[in-house]
């Protein structure tokens, strides 16, 4: 398992808007959130397809954001060799090096 003990994060449950929160609190940077209702950012991202050649919003990534990927580990922590961190603590360490 070549990809063993390379991993720089390991994630809890945790949503992506809270992950945004902990990554620019490690960065030391304030950020203005902007969550629209997914219809809402669905339409706004299917007429930004329509209008440009190279939109800088997708419905495909709408969809992305709107997935739920928070899942515990547990089980599988010590199944992958190694006794995962939280996301806070990785992310520190990732942005120190």
């Amino acid at each position: 398992m070549a990809w063993l003990g390379k991993c720089g994060l390991s994630a809890g449950p945790l949503t992506y808007s809270q992950m945004i929160d902990e990554i620019s609190a490690s960065l030391g940077k304030s950020i203005v959130k902007v969550c629209p209702p997914v219809r809402v950012a669905r339409s706004i991202a299917w007429a930004m397809e329509k209008l440009s050649t190279k939109p800088q919003l997708t419905i495909d990534q709408i969809n992305r954001m709107a997935e739920d990927r928070a899942f515990g580990i547990e089980e599988d922590d010590t199944s992958l060799g190694f006794d995962p961190r939280p996301f806070s603590k990785g992310l520190h360490q990732a942005v120190r090096s």
